[in-house]
């Protein structure tokens, strides 16, 4: 009896390990691992630009393989998981941010990528008309209509623009690239 009472406990206390990790994983999972906020100024020192960068070096790349989160002016912001991110400077200020998206199936990457496009007004006719050849199964590769999509905004001052293409995964397909930018740049 004694035994079968220490066999029930020690089960008790790896079940509530084993779902005290899974939580502390979603919740890091939810937690942004950067952000930056481009709302009020484009200061190359809003970005940690590496010293071994030469001054001349126009970009630099972030790969946070995580949720990522930037806030732009018009009250704008991106909040995403991202595999990597790129800072281009124009000048002594920021001109774009490029996302590059995790891959994902076509219906994640259409239902990312409307999500995108109606939080940047972004024309989704394009999005459309790639879902329904990917999804009719229109072959990935090959002859045929391209199967990437893109829409852009550059008629304000904070430009937009979305791209999918192709992951080169047979379980995720297809990724995301979506830039922002200042018109002025």
């Amino acid at each position: 009896m004694r035994l079968t009472r220490i066999k029930v406990a020690t089960c008790a206390l790896v079940v509530i390990g084993v779902a005290g990790t899974i939580i502390a994983a979603r919740i890091m999972r939810q937690r942004p691992k950067r952000t930056w906020d481009l709302s009020r100024s484009r200061a190359l020192s809003l970005v940690p630009w590496p010293a071994n960068k030469a001054s001349w070096d126009p970009v630099v790349p972030f790969d946070p393989h995580g949720r990522v989160v930037v806030r732009f002016p018009e009250n704008r912001k991106f909040d995403r998981y991202v595999d990597s991110l790129l800072f281009s400077k124009h000048g002594e200020q920021i001109g774009t941010v490029d996302f590059n998206l995790e891959p994902q199936t076509a219906e994640t990457a259409y239902q990312t990528a409307l999500g995108l496009a109606r939080d940047w007004q972004l024309d989704t006719a394009p999005l459309d008309e790639w879902y329904g050849r990917v999804s009719s199964g229109q072959a990935i590769y090959g002859p045929g209509p391209p199967t990437v999509a893109a829409t852009r905004r550059n008629d304000r001052p904070l430009t937009a623009s979305l791209d999918i293409f192709h992951s080169y995964r047979r379980d995720k397909p297809f990724r995301i690239a979506f830039q922002v930018g200042w018109a002025d740049r």
